[in-house]
């Protein structure tokens, strides 16, 4: 039987067909038993260096099957998945082995039991709530028609005026107000009306990572003999012949050691990009595209985020629940010419995150 969407090569069909029998979430199942295994048989490094192959091994494996680019699987339920496995694999591990070998680190362990239990709920919020989906009746009032000069632009696909700060994601088919980036973590957009919700969830799992290495590390640390709690630091010498020790012995726990740490500094530059964004208020795209739009720029075609209000503000704009309309926000500014001048969250902007502009 021919395909319905073969017919229309666009983009959201393509994207569409990485859901065609369920493979995006199945096949991430099938790739954690497998690393499982290895685990269980005691050859824990074995596990780590087979997961970047399976795992990208699974999404051209896939996109062969459906024929599809393999960046489509990238953003469809394949990266969620793996998410929730992880997160449940990992407290299942917590509570059947670490917390025994660390019952004397109480407050370590509370710490964790309590970010574990809230994580869930910022996690399910994210995936789960409409970032800002514009739609029809969300047309430009005449405010905002009166901001010629900005970045706001009709959308030929969701036939809708574009409001500032506003995008088209490919990979969901829709606009998004305050559209930050498209998350495969989730499954979802960042956007204004999620934005907190996600910031929340990677707050909490960065510092239960921090937690649970910490933990997980002096577990098997303990298994092979090491029993000292007084000095950590003491524990680092130990750390290569446990380690040989502990493959054999203590493999899960060597295998998740080794994994978050090898994680931890990518989730720490996604949790500290999104700190910036917030204390800022600007968005991810916008520091990767800012070129692109006229309302973040100076009059000698510089980069100005007219948006930063001090930090109080821009946390404030952050976390509200309610709409903000950013065109009369932006008119305002331009209004009544006044002089916006840098502050700290701005000069981190411009010397950390902002990307070059291209060459032409």
């Amino acid at each position: 039987m021919e395909d319905p969407l073969a017919s229309e090569p666009t983009w959201l069909s393509l994207y569409l067909r990485a859901y065609g029998d369920s493979l995006d979430a199945a096949t991430p199942i099938l790739i954690m038993m497998m690393l499982m295994w290895a685990v269980f048989v005691g050859a824990p490094l074995l596990a780590i260096l087979l997961f970047p192959v399976l795992f990208f091994g699974g999404v051209v494996v896939l996109a062969r099957i459906r024929r599809i680019p393999p960046n489509m699987y990238l953003g469809s339920r394949y990266l969620l998945m793996f998410m929730i496995l992880v997160l449940g694999i990992t407290g299942a591990h917590f509570f059947a082995q670490v917390f025994m070998w660390t019952r004397d680190y109480t407050v370590e362990q509370l710490l964790f039991i309590g970010l574990f239990a809230t994580e869930p709920y910022f996690f399910w919020k994210a995936v789960k709530t409409d970032p800002g989906t514009l739609s029809e009746k969300d047309a430009k009032t005449p405010v905002q028609n009166e901001v010629e000069s900005s970045a706001s632009k009709y959308c030929t696909t969701c036939r809708i005026d574009r409001p500032i700060r506003a995008k088209h994601c490919g990979f969901c088919g829709r606009c998004i107000v305050r559209f930050d980036h498209h998350c495969p973590l989730i499954y979802n957009c960042v956007g204004e009306s999620n934005q907190a919700y996600f910031l929340a969830f990677l707050t909490i799992g960065f510092a239960g990572q921090l937690i649970y290495l910490h933990l997980c590390v002096l577990s098997w640390l303990r298994s092979v003999g090491y029993s000292s709690s007084s000095n950590w630091l003491l524990a680092l010498s130990d750390l290569v012949p446990a380690f040989r020790t502990a493959r054999a012995k203590f493999s899960m726990a060597v295998f998740w050691s080794v994994f978050h740490t090898l994680a931890s500094p990518a989730l720490c530059m996604l949790w500290l990009r999104q700190c910036t964004c917030m204390l800022a208020n600007i968005t991810t795209n916008e520091m990767v595209n800012w070129y692109r739009y006229p309302y973040l720029h100076d009059k000698q075609g510089g980069f100005l985020n007219v948006f930063d209000g001090g930090v109080g503000h821009n946390v404030k704009d952050f976390l509200s629940d309610t709409h903000i309309d950013w065109d009369a926000r932006w008119l305002t500014f331009q209004g009544s010419n006044a002089h916006h001048s840098s502050s700290w969250t701005e000069l981190v902007v411009r010397h950390v995150w902002l990307s070059r502009r291209p060459h032409t």
